[in-house]
């Protein structure tokens, strides 16, 4: 995730200085964008400016005469298990959307915010809603974030209040069509998008409503294994831990991590209304004694 928080501080202040130069078109054409496992369609008279990287590929979306701004960001860095996938919400989705709040803020205060869902590829995504001061007025912005293809991917509709009936169909095309294949190369890897496909939960030790301890084996005791064990877990509807397998720490340790992360109970998470399944990491900290 090597620069990753730069690429944050950047996105909207390139994104705001993006002008549009193609003319606008009234029709329901649209056209194709597909390049490194990334594809969507978006209205023709729209402008696809990319500004992609080495650590993640980068488009917006604008129109001449208009304050919408689209953007697509996915990671190029493949995220596997959910210590990667908590790496990449914490250096990027939250930055991200600080960064946003930031700006649309009134007198320094941050914009005000609130949960919100979308269809996103035929399927149920939450994110946050921002409201405040956008070039002067009224505005609104959107961040979703979700896994796809293995890659940690984050969507983002910013407009001024009174351009957002000309964006709806920017965005609702971008969202229908959106696509990112997973590697061939990697086709042995976990991909958290088949377990989850917003619904990160990061570190959940705090949100347990009952976490067992993991006994110390005693050859590990012996041997003075410790450390920190991460264990990625994925949480059904009803909050049971209905998979579990170890990420990290010492391998003496790991067993005894997951079966006790197979015990443990959540309440049910709830997006969108729905009650859903949620993948995320326990950890467990061992002292050689």
């Amino acid at each position: 995730m090597k620069h990753i928080l730069t690429i944050t501080r950047l996105l909207l202040t390139v994104a705001f200085v993006c002008l549009p130069t193609n003319p606008q078109s009234s029709g329901g054409e649209t056209t194709r964008y597909a390049k490194d496992g990334l594809a969507f369609e978006y209205p023709v008279g729209w402008v696809l400016t990319d500004k992609s990287t080495a650590e993640a590929q980068h488009m917006i979306l604008s129109r001449e005469g208009s304050s919408v701004l689209v953007m697509i960001v996915a990671l190029r860095a493949l995220v596997s298990d959910g210590r990667k996938l908590d790496s990449a919400v914490k250096s990027f989705k939250e930055p991200l959307i600080e960064n946003i709040s930031n700006k649309f803020g009134e007198s320094g205060a941050p914009a005000a915010r609130d949960p919100v869902c979308v269809d996103v590829g035929g399927k149920k995504a939450g994110g946050v809603r921002l409201k405040g001061m956008y070039d002067r007025q009224p505005g609104t912005a959107e961040v979703f974030s979700f896994m796809a293809g293995l890659r940690f991917t984050n969507l983002v509709y910013v407009r001024a209040d009174k351009d957002e009936a000309q964006g709806n169909p920017a965005w609702k095309s971008i969202r229908d069509s959106l696509k990112i294949a997973k590697p061939t190369s990697v086709a042995g890897q976990t991909d958290l998008s088949s377990e989850a496909f917003l619904n990160l939960g990061g570190v959940l030790n705090g949100k347990a409503l009952n976490l067992h301890r993991p006994e110390y084996p005693a050859f590990a005791r012996s041997a003075r294994a410790a450390g920190t064990v991460a264990v990625q877990v994925t949480i059904d509807e009803s909050g049971k831990v209905v998979k579990a397998h170890a990420v990290s720490g010492h391998p003496m340790l790991r067993e005894v991590s997951v079966d006790a992360a197979r015990r443990a109970k959540f309440a049910p998470t709830r997006r969108c209304g729905e009650a859903v399944k949620v993948t995320g990491i326990i950890t467990y900290n061992f002292l050689a004694r």
